[in-house]
């Protein structure tokens, strides 16, 4: 970057699908890694609803960074001329859903699979930048043997039970892409051979499918949605062998997690797995919609816990000497800088996208994990609250008490003086809940003498 980009941080605005999924992780982990870059983090449909409210957040910002492959479609044209922009596609099941992006100034692919074929599609090669997946390595870590016990005992699995591990949402499934048949057919399979085989699935929308799997006796524990990495981390710990069946991915990020867990992984040749996985020594590759070879390896893994514990361990080297969030996000710098370089700058641009913008102007730093420093400080505590009650509203959580509790609460924690988030968290409360937070809520009216805003 030049000198004055140096001299300031990079004002960067990224946008993913929700804060709660990958594409908001994404975002998170680039923003935690490069110091350099100030940052702000808003959804996409909270991106919208807020240019409605303000729409000077352009003049606040130095680039623009939409992750979330398909809002950038109803977005990218609103930024588009006044700052540099860059699009991310992750992989393309459906080209007409995402052929958009490549309008940005600079487009970011997550994997060396996808960065070939969008060279092929005719973007040219200095416009494409690649800055792989991640884990936190830190988070996603090996169990200790009592760790593993308590992560079964809180999923009801027995200590002995062979647990296989498949992590997604029914909503990224376009097109069957997931390979979700071939998942189906494969457990079905396993656990003829293995009676105390149990599956553990996490993630939103698989209702119908735990209840077929149930229904041809396949022992199922589905969590609909974890909202902490923490708490997901546990899961992992719980398994014996991780699972990818798709035919398109970009990732997938859990096979990621998973080895870096060292869980071991048997996994079709798609996305990174095509760069990280070596068959046989930190995993098992099987060939896309092969559900005999899934079973074989999978059944060779449950015979030979010595081997299946060394592939494990090879796994998370493998992800430690190259795929820490820390390292991967390094190409971010590139990425911004091509994105500077797309742009047709007019004369005597340079400081707006490098610096300060005079007529924006600058309001208090924010931080935290999710920061929002373009967003005008009296909308903060609104765009905090509607990113927690975004995935209420979308249905996703629904069949998650935990998780739609926990949401409210910190869209309440976020916006205290809202009568919306109170009024949802109220309504999912148990009896004994509900009522101690009505006089929680009457005392609270009572002190301060207020009347909740509406949001």
């Amino acid at each position: 970057m030049n000198q004055a980009s140096v001299a300031h941080p990079l004002r960067v605005l990224m946008v993913p699908d929700t804060i709660y999924w990958i594409t908001g992780t994404i975002a998170r982990q680039i923003a935690t890694h490069n110091p350099w870059i100030e940052a702000t983090i808003c959804s996409s449909r909270i991106l919208e609803q807020l240019l409605e409210r303000d729409p000077s957040i352009v003049d606040r910002i130095d680039v623009a960074h939409f992750i979330d492959a398909f809002g950038s479609k109803r977005l990218l044209p609103k930024f588009q001329g006044q700052v540099p922009c860059v699009t991310t596609i992750h992989h393309v099941h459906d080209w007409d859903g995402v052929e958009h992006n490549r309008n940005a100034d600079a487009v970011m692919v997550v994997s060396q699979e996808w960065e070939k074929d969008l060279g092929e599609r005719g973007i040219a090669a200095e416009r494409l930048v690649w800055v792989p997946n991640g884990v936190d390595a830190s988070v996603f870590r090996p169990s200790t043997p009592d760790g593993r016990s308590s992560s079964r005992r809180r999923l009801r699995i027995a200590e002995q039970a062979f647990v296989i591990g498949y992590f997604a949402k029914k909503s990224s499934d376009a097109k069957n892409r997931k390979g979700v048949d071939i998942f189906v057919a494969g457990l079905v399979e396993v656990a003829k051979k293995v009676p105390n085989t149990v599956a553990v699935v996490a993630g939103p929308g698989w209702k119908d499918m735990i209840a077929q799997l149930r229904a041809q006796g396949v022992d199922c524990r589905w969590l609909p949605f974890v909202v902490d990495h923490e708490d997901l981390s546990r899961v992992y710990q719980a398994l014996d062998v991780y699972w990818v069946t798709a035919r398109i991915e970009g990732g997938p990020v859990t096979l990621l997690e998973a080895m870096s867990s060292e869980v071991c992984c048997v996994s079709t040749p798609v996305g990174v797995a095509r760069e990280i996985l070596k068959d046989g020594i930190n995993g098992f590759v099987t060939p896309i919609g092969d559900v005999a070879a899934l079973v074989a390896r999978t059944l060779q893994l449950q015979q030979d816990e010595a081997g299946r514990r060394h592939m494990a361990k090879a796994g998370r080297e493998t992800v430690l000497n190259g795929y820490q969030w820390k390292q991967t996000t390094a190409n971010a710098r590139q990425l911004y800088e091509k994105a500077q370089e797309g742009l047709a700058e007019p004369a005597g641009s340079e400081q707006a996208c490098s610096g300060p913008s005079s007529s924006g102007g600058r309001v208090r730093r924010d931080a935290g994990p999710f920061p929002l420093n373009a967003v005008d400080r009296r909308l903060r505590r609104w765009v905090r609250m509607q990113e927690n009650l975004f995935w209420l509203g979308s249905g996703d959580v629904a069949d998650s008490r935990e998780a739609v509790l926990k949401l409210c609460l910190r869209a309440c924690r976020a916006n205290p003086l809202c009568v919306t988030p109170w009024a949802m968290l109220l309504a999912n409360a148990s009896p004994s809940t509900y009522r101690t937070l009505s006089k929680t809520w009457r005392l609270l009216k009572k002190l301060g003498g207020w009347t909740p805003a509406q949001g």
